[in-house]
């Protein structure tokens, strides 16, 4: 504070600056001094009562405070001259902060001795367009006159519409100067005084060198005044007025859609139930209103201008809106709007078909649509009941139109009710007649397997047929099972088991055993065949054999002896005479050692001859 006041002495009156050292002097003198005056009590002119030496108007002021915020504090305003209990000693709009340069030292733009924070940047005293902070001679008129703004359009008192923007056109002249340099200037509307915000509005824009000013803007109906306040590079405003008058439109018809719920099929239609009325300029002009239309797929879909909308333009689900809009000649008024959703039609069916026409408690039931037709292209979606119209019991499917083979029982007669839908809206319910019911027959058994037990043998074992899994009966009859025995394709018993030798098997021979199930009204198809491969069966002793361990020779049915046909024992008889004979005559042929090597070979070789032929 103590800089500035130095650096700005110079400038301040001479009894401000001594009240400014006595408010800096005195509160030192006279701390404690309690007949000094405090801060905000009344004082006199010299500040000599104040404890803080400072009085303002009739105030103890304390110099190191900012009583009216604008930046300066008091001892710093009471300096330089302006009102510390003001912001804008001048009233101009301009802080007295802001009215200082940088070193917060008084500027004097005009140089006519009187700072700019005691000078209004907005007032002219003589009223030459000059404000009088640039003016150095503030009460002396220049000559030739002031620059004006002048109305070209809206005529005065003239017509406008209220529903559309009108343009507002003023033009700026200055007597001064033939150039019209307007470098600087600009021009503000206003509508009743006030300056219009709306959405598009530009109220302010600069002025032309051409001095043409235009505005678009719009105001409610009745009469206005509409002002443009034209200011300089000064600051310095002018301004020019005119009234003019904004037509009332046509009131809101009343309208109706019909049909109120359409479907694809319908036509919209659109009439004005209640017709707007007019009282302002247009009816007493005898003007009549008019109206117009507009259809509108919804949100941003084409638009035709008619009253009626054809069917062919809608689809299922599409929303429209319809605007009929009065006019009355000079404007047009607020538009009546209806919206109406175009829904669903309903799907239709022909007739019933029950599929298949007869069955068992082993498949299900279909019911279905036939002639299935939808206007909006929608695929079938229907539901359906079923009954057993031998009791008449409703069977419950959920809607389902197919009736689960479970759901079935022996004996059922099934009709069906089909309701049409798309899956939005149903049509009208369509029932089978009585000869369509379905017969529910007797359900055949399903087929069991069959296992062999053993699995693998010879055909000298016994083998058995087992049922490997049972077989099941929709109906819930009570089962019972047919085995039977093939042997190389050929059926060859029905018994629970067999010895294949019994059946004339042999070795190499298939052996397969099938089972089938029946519940008394029907059998179900034979298992696959468990089967069985015969291999060879190990040889035995006969009655009367010594065997020695010895490997028995395969029989071979193509080498039999003649004899065979006689009987076995025969054949034997046969074979040991000879060989008797053949022992009889070898013994005498032993050597010295004792060793019958020959009638042993002989005796060998008889003995497999007798396998080979009699075995």
């Amino acid at each position: 504070m103590t800089d500035h006041l130095i650096h700005l002495g110079s400038r301040a009156p001479a009894r401000l600056a001594s009240l400014l050292v006595a408010g800096l002097v005195v509160p030192m003198a006279a701390c404690g001094s309690d007949d000094k005056k405090r801060i905000g009590d009344l004082c006199g002119d010299s500040g000599e009562s104040c404890a803080s030496g400072f009085c303002y108007e009739g105030q103890c002021l304390d110099p190191a405070s900012d009583n009216d915020g604008d930046g300066l504090i008091n001892g710093l305003e009471a300096q330089l001259g302006s009102n510390p209990l003001a912001r804008d000693s001048d009233a101009d709009g301009v802080d007295d902060g802001d009215e200082l340069d940088t070193q917060r030292a008084n500027i004097d733009s005009d140089r006519d001795g009187k700072p700019n924070v005691l000078e209004s940047a907005t007032a002219d005293a003589d009223s030459d367009c000059m404000p009088d902070q640039y003016d150095p001679e503030n009460k002396v008129a220049n000559p030739g006159g002031c620059w004006e703004p002048a109305f070209v359009v809206p005529d005065a008192g003239g017509v406008v519409s209220h529903s559309e923007p009108f343009t507002v056109q003023v033009r700026v002249t200055d007597p001064k100067d033939a150039t019209n340099d307007f470098t600087g200037f600009s021009a503000t509307l206003s509508v009743d005084g006030v300056v219009p915000t709306g959405a598009g509005e530009r109220p302010t824009v600069a002025v032309p060198a051409s001095g043409l000013v235009s505005f678009e803007t719009s105001a409610r109906s009745g009469p206005h005044t509409l002002g443009v306040t034209v200011t300089d590079t000064h600051g310095m405003p002018r301004r020019a007025e005119r009234s003019v008058n904004v037509n009332t439109p046509p009131t809101k018809p009343a309208i109706a859609v019909s049909p109120e719920h359409p479907q694809t099929t319908d036509d919209l239609t659109v009439s004005v139930t209640t017709p707007s009325t007019d009282t302002t300029f247009a009816a007493s002009a005898g003007g009549a209103v008019s109206y117009t239309y507009a259809w509108r797929r919804l949100p941003d879909g084409d638009v035709w201008a008619n009253a009626t909308l054809h069917a062919d333009r809608t689809t299922r689900g599409d929303v429209f809106e319809v605007l009929v809009t009065p006019d009355d000649g000079f404007g047009p008024g607020e538009p009546a709007r209806a919206e109406v959703t175009i829904v669903d039609s309903p799907p239709s069916c022909d007739g019933v078909l029950l599929l298949p026409s007869t069955t068992s408690t082993s498949q299900p039931i279909d019911c279905r649509c036939a002639g299935w037709s939808d206007p909006d292209g929608d695929t079938d979606q229907s539901t359906c009941t079923f009954v057993d119209t031998a009791t008449g019991t409703p069977i419950d499917t959920a809607g389902s139109c197919t009736l689960p083979a479970a759901a079935t029982e022996r004996g059922m007669a099934i009709g069906c009710t089909l309701t049409p839908s798309d899956g939005t809206t149903s049509g009208t319910p369509v029932a089978s007649v009585a000869n369509q019911s379905v017969l529910i027959l007797n359900s055949t058994p399903t087929t069991p397997t069959a296992a062999l037990t053993p699995d693998a043998g010879n055909a000298g074992m016994d083998f058995a047929c087992k049922v490997a899994t049972d077989a099941t009966d929709a109906d819930g009859d009570t089962l019972t099972y047919t085995i039977a025995w093939q042997l190389d394709d050929a059926t060859v018993s029905a018994s629970p088991s067999v010895r294949p030798a019994s059946l004339g098997a042999r070795k190499g021979d298939t052996l397969c055993c099938t089972v089938a199930a029946s519940d008394g009204n029907a059998s179900s198809p034979a298992s696959t065949g468990a089967c069985v491969t015969l291999v060879n069966a190990p040889p035995r002793a006969r009655h009367g054999a010594r065997p020695r361990g010895r490997r028995q020779l395969p029989r071979d049915p193509s080498r039999r002896s003649p004899l065979r046909a006689a009987g076995c024992r025969r054949c034997r008889r046969g074979h040991a005479d000879r060989h008797l004979r053949l022992v009889s005559g070898r013994r005498r042929d032993r050597g010295r050692d004792g060793r019958d090597d020959v009638g042993r070979r002989d005796r060998r070789g008889h003995r497999r001859e007798l396998q080979r032929e009699c075995l």
